[in-house]
């Protein structure tokens, strides 16, 4: 197995990056919040029949597009560190292999495609794969799990942001408003109102977090005369995925995910070895 794990160490080389990598930017994304880069401000409603939180002009530090170029590069990553275990193994099976440029990690949504544009794959690794790398397909995940609604799956995700930051734009992130603390009290223009809230017709609107902006609003009935309140907002970022967005923390489960199949598919080769 010595000559096979020297065709396999490239893998882990870059796995290793890549994890790295998802250290140095859950530390930047800390460091950001740490250092305020990201401002908010609370102030009554024009009307005075609320209050509402704005976002300063944050852009001219190119944060959310210094984590985006960061994930990028890790998603990158995550990808072709897939394609580099194909490579090896098809090493294992013929080096150097017969038709190189048809080899990468396949990953499908439709069973179909898979059965078509695969068997140039399959031809080049060894056989015993074939049943292992089928059972992380998300076409084949779903269909273990008809019941789920969960329709991500981290090899989707790695591939879909890959093609997103490699083939159209950078990955796009998005700050969101995770939480509002507050505490103190409010003087009312009325001072022999029976309800403050309209919760008819809604009291309080949620917006993206983009710069000079307004994020929040609290609507009320009265007018606000004085406001004196103390507000601990907590934002977080999220990335910007077809049809909604994803917590940062997603890209944990998607090293973790991918670790886990390296180390699976490793481990079946070897066990066969030793046969």
């Amino acid at each position: 197995m010595e000559n096979n794990s020297e065709f396999l160490k490239p893998t882990l080389i870059k796995l290793e990056r890549a994890r790295k990598q998802l250290l140095e930017i859950y530390d930047f994304n800390k460091n950001l919040w740490k250092e305020n880069k990201i401002q908010i401000t609370p102030k009554l409603c024009v009307d005075k029949k609320g209050y509402e939180f704005y976002t300063n002009n944050y852009t001219e530090d190119n944060l959310l597009e210094e984590i985006s170029l960061r994930i990028g590069e890790y998603i990158h990553n995550l990808r072709s560190t897939l394609d580099n275990l194909i490579f090896g193994f098809a090493r294992i099976k013929t080096n150097p292999p017969t038709k190189p440029i048809k080899l990468s990690f396949p990953i499908f949504e439709n069973e179909n495609y898979f059965v078509k544009d695969t068997k140039e794959i399959f031809n080049q690794i060894p056989e015993i794969l074939k049943n292992e790398i089928i059972k992380y397909q998300p076409y084949n995940v779903r269909k273990n799990n008809p019941k789920s609604e969960n329709s991500l799956y981290s090899l989707s995700i790695v591939q879909t942001l890959n093609n997103i930051d490699k083939h159209r734009v950078p990955i796009i992130l998005v700050a969101n408003l995770n939480e509002i603390k507050f505490d103190g009290s409010f003087e009312f223009d009325n001072e022999d109102f029976t309800n403050i809230i309209d919760e008819k017709n809604g009291f309080c609107n949620f917006y993206k977090v983009l710069p000079n902006s307004k994020i929040f609003e609290f609507r009320t009935l009265e007018k606000i005369e004085k406001m004196n309140m103390n507000f601990d907002v907590s934002v977080d970022i999220a990335i910007d995925y077809p049809n909604q967005n994803l917590n940062i923390d997603i890209l944990k489960n998607l090293y973790n995910d991918i670790a886990l199949l390296i180390n699976d598919l490793i481990l079946v080769v070897k066990k066969t070895e030793e046969k």
